[in-house]
């Protein structure tokens, strides 16, 4: 009896209990009965090794539903999955959901949705009272999503699975704002939206320079440092206390004292950011380089920070700092190893709030110096996030629970931890009422991670955390002073971004323009989980023609990528459209199979079937269709990437010498139409293997094209190059493919077909590497030339013996980097002494030019001296390149492309 008095007096709390995060009007029952009653999903990731029960997710489900019912009309259904198992489940899930809506009616749903729903249902329960009747879930439902990394992020907005958040967070959420930190939720967004919540959380970690209080204490650097005037490792007080302590060790036979207990290189990056980018990958290397962002203020630099493509060594603070710390690394007697029984004078490390403040402490071996705050990498980001499904049956409903877990610490801890006395217990300190230990209970085994379930701050901390995790967390937030400068900057993405996307064809009314790419390799579009089942569905049924059917329908225009699959026999296979019906007819023999993609494009009401023929006859098709697409990027797959680079002007070459060479030498007599290929195969330094196929042929107009398709299988490539273009007239062809593999590939090879009939070509394999890259807009030839650059002024600064070379040596090199746009300014040959072997292998004017173009966010051009009517010197522009004998093509800098990404972000304003 009286648990039935209990279930009474609950069911009457349900009903008129008021919302968790903000009071209205009081409503009466039947006010309460008429709004909308709405059932979601959550997609979870649980640490049990086989997930959850049903008994332990029915009892965590139905204290979450207690709050969910009484507060939003909304009952919740958690699904809990394990890691491995998580994304395979969801995509499979969010496909077969689309597939259900386009081709079954659905049920009604919220208003903020695209359909309409209907009023709530009621129901009388046991005991006679009326209670609302929440609607069963839609077959594969999708609402509340846990993201499971960058990838999946990304991925999901491209297919379109992610809801934008932004107007929910300007509205009914905008509480979250007060409970994430805005520099984690502001690095969330990605083209131009927020798409998913990141779960709050500990950011980024301090870098502090350590000094020993013992060793300070025997000088006067002790007082120094109590008076503020140590605010850094580039610092004069720093350097005396070094050489006193280098002294030390050395009068005390080197035993005793390390004055520098960290690397070389980690000293190095806290005194610049160095743009040493990767001529091959274009991807930035953490090494000293000429060209950098000398930090003013390390500890507070963020992305708002335009990192500047600097001149270095003409910074007198960057100059004087530098050869401190060369000097400290050609001592020998500077760097070392903490051991044990010696003392170390100076350590960096990186470390969290809570050990940083123990440092502060009388009791501390070390006084504590911050040179670097933290800032949000890329894992604090993308690590751990929760979205709202595209196809969501509410936005606002799903946004109000992922509020919860953001603001609410009863919700919060109810999905972290479950019930207590029936999940999990709780322990509070004596001392201290906020301090709270959990105990997972063995009855109902449920076990979660807490940074994978919502705000971390307001939840109990895990068994073992330490109490006080939280708090601690919460101070060390406070000094986040905004995103890592590098995250999201990929020099090849932004350069890729530069270049406009083609657009997909568009039909006209009764048309059809179709496609097919044949020959593809199982293994390839097995990497899609979706393709992958399918495939393994068509075997299992035995032998046949084979069709996967993916279709969206966006405004008048249709789009259909049809997965053409015969395990017959192999065979080669051709696609025609006529009477209505769009064929694909294969020519069989031997043994194997043919897998192709057929891409269709019409107008939204036009007809037609998709067929098959078998050696002339038409044969049965067994199609699976599926609404929602599944498109594949055939030149990038886990194991290769195939990147292809038309356009290509002379003058972006002339000065790589060895495409000079060979354009000039080899491809001279070449008839007109005759692709002439340069070879080169290189091992980069990630492990990959980069064969790059520079393809020339001399009488062909500017209006060609080249479509590539990867043939064979994953570790064994074939690149299907069609070219087509108008054999006449005076014009040229220049393209390139790149193929870059891991090392399970074994084998790289292309064919090559023009104007429809493979060729045979000139193939010139390359004696010396050319590192030539081509991607977008970026001057990838001005990259290569300051690598080349670099490597060879960073080899003499490693030459040095002494310090009194390295000094002569910087002195040139600051007239050397000093760019000019007046070449009369420009410091003769004759100026440079330490220099002499590299001034005689550069031509200072391109070099000039080269400084001009990488420092500079606009466009520079070639220059030329030239005497005035008043026999004055003065520089003038120069439009045509003297060596390829036509105009200049001027390309972006990777200073001017980085910073125009920054502003069209809006990461730093628009000037």
């Amino acid at each position: 009896m009286k648990k039935r008095l209990f279930c009474l007096a609950l069911c009457m709390v349900l009903l008129l209990s008021v919302a968790l995060t903000g009071c209205g009007k009081k409503e009466t029952l039947e006010e309460k009965l008429q709004q909308q009653a709405t059932t979601l999903s959550m997609w979870v990731v649980t640490e049990n090794p086989e997930g959850v029960d049903e008994d332990t997710a029915k009892i965590v489900s139905d204290a979450i539903n207690a709050i969910t019912n009484a507060n939003f009309k909304v009952r919740l259904v958690i699904n809990y999955l394990t890691e491995d198992e998580y994304r395979a489940k969801l995509d499979r899930t969010i496909r077969d959901y689309i597939d259900v809506r386009a081709t079954q009616p659905v049920r009604s749903i919220t208003s903020d949705s695209t359909e309409t729903v209907a009023e709530a249902e009621t129901e009388v329960n046991e005991w006679g009272f009326t209670v609302i009747k929440y609607p069963d879930l839609l077959e594969n439902q999708v609402d509340i999503v846990y993201i499971q990394g960058e990838d999946m992020y990304l991925e999901y907005i491209k297919n379109g699975w992610l809801t934008a958040l932004d107007n929910e967070l300007t509205g009914s959420s905008k509480k979250i704002k007060e409970y994430v930190n805005s520099a984690l939720l502001a690095a969330a967004k990605r083209s131009g939206g927020t798409y998913a919540i990141p779960n709050n959380h500990t950011i980024g970690k301090y870098t502090v320079m350590l000094l020993n209080k013992e060793l300070m204490k025997e000088t006067d650097y002790d007082a120094i440092y109590k008076q503020g005037k140590i605010n850094g490792l580039f610092n004069s007080y720093v350097y005396s206390y070094l050489e006193d302590m280098r002294n030390k060790k050395v009068s005390h036979g080197g035993t005793d004292v390390v004055p520098i207990a960290a690397k070389y290189e980690d000293c190095l990056n806290l005194l610049a950011h160095y743009w040493n980018i990767d001529p091959d990958t274009l991807e930035n290397r953490e090494a000293l380089s000429v060209l950098g962002y000398y930090y003013t203020n390390p500890a507070s630099t963020a992305r708002s920070t335009a990192l500047r493509f600097d001149s270095l060594f003409t910074n007198e603070n960057f100059t004087n700092a530098f050869v401190k710390l060369k000097e400290f690394q050609m001592d020998g007697n500077y760097f070392g190893t903490e051991t044990e029984g010696s003392r170390v004078a100076m350590k960096l490390s990186e470390m969290d709030y809570s050990e940083y403040v123990t440092y502060l402490q009388d009791s501390s071996e070390y006084y504590p110096v911050i040179v670097k705050n933290p800032t949000v990498k890329a894992e604090d980001v993308y690590g751990s996030m929760f979205g709202v499904c595209a196809k969501t049956m509410s936005v606002s409903h799903s946004m109000e629970i992922i509020t919860l877990l953001n603001t609410n610490a009863e919700f919060r801890n109810l999905l972290q931890y479950g019930v207590e006395g029936k999940t999990y217990s709780l322990e509070t300190d004596p001392n201290d009422y906020n301090l709270r230990t959990v105990q997972l209970l063995p009855e109902h085994p449920y076990k979660m991670d807490v940074f994978k379930t919502g705000n971390a701050f307001i939840a109990y901390p895990e068994p073992g955390m330490d109490p006080a995790i939280w708090e601690n967390g919460r101070e060390q937030n406070l000094a986040v002073v905004g995103a890592d400068p590098l995250l999201d900057v990929s020099f090849r993405s932004i350069a890729e971004g530069s270049v406009k996307a083609e657009a997909a064809p568009t039909a006209t009314a009764g048309n059809v323009i179709y496609d097919y790419k044949g020959g593809l390799s199982r293994e390839v579009l097995s990497q899609n989980s979706a393709l992958k089942e399918w495939l393994a569905k068509c075997d299992e049924q035995g032998k046949g023609v084979y069709l996967l059917q993916t279709t969206e329908t966006v405004s008048q225009n249709t789009t259909s990528f049809c997965y053409y699959y015969n395990n017959r026999a192999a065979a080669t296979a051709t696609a025609n459209y006529a009477d209505g019906a769009m064929t694909v007819s294969y020519n069989e023999g031997g043994a194997g199979y043919e897998l192709g993609l057929l891409s269709v494009y019409s107008r939204k009401n036009t007809e037609f079937r998709l067929a098959a023929a078998l050696n002339g006859a038409e044969t049965e098709v067994r199609i699976t269709k599926r609404y929602s697409l599944i498109p594949l990027d055939l030149l990038h797959t886990n194991t290769y990437n195939v990147r292809v680079s038309t356009g290509i002007a002379k003058t972006s070459v002339d000065t790589n010498e060895v495409i000079w060479n060979w354009i000039t030498g080899d491809c001279a007599s070449a008839a007109a139409g005759v692709p002439n290929v340069l070879v080169s195969t290189k091992t980069l330094a990630n492990g990959n293997t980069k064969y790059t196929y520079l393809v020339y042929t001399a009488g062909v107009g500017e209006n060609y094209t080249v479509n590539a398709k990867p043939t064979g299988s994953d570790t064994n490539v074939t690149v299907d190059l069609q070219f087509n273009g108008t054999v006449g007239g005076s014009g040229y062809a220049l393209w390139l493919v790149t193929v870059e593999t891991d090392p399970t590939v074994t084998q790289v090879t292309f064919d090559l077909s023009f104007n429809g009939s493979k060729v045979t070509p000139a193939v010139t394999t390359a004696a010396t590497d050319p590192s030539f890259t081509y991607c977008g807009t970026l001057d990838s030839e001005l990259v290569r030339y300051l690598d080349e650059v670099n490597t060879a002024l960073v080899a003499r600064i490693d030459a040095c013996v002494d310090v009194n070379e390295l000094k002569e040596v910087i002195a040139e090199m600051k007239i050397l980097l000093t760019p000019h746009n007046g070449l009369n300014h420009i410091a003769p040959a004759s100026t440079y002494v330490m220099l002499a072997d590299f001034v005689a292998d550069h031509d200072l004017e391109t070099l000039n030019y080269a400084l001009l173009c990488a420092t500079s966010t606009a466009s520079v051009a070639h220059k030329t001296l030239e005497v005035d009517e008043n026999d004055q010197v003065k520089t003038v522009d120069v439009k045509r390149d003297a060596v390829a004998g036509e105009d200049y093509v001027l390309l972006d800098s990777p200073f001017k492309l980085y910073n125009t990404w920054l502003q069209n972000n809006g990461y730093i304003s628009k000037r």
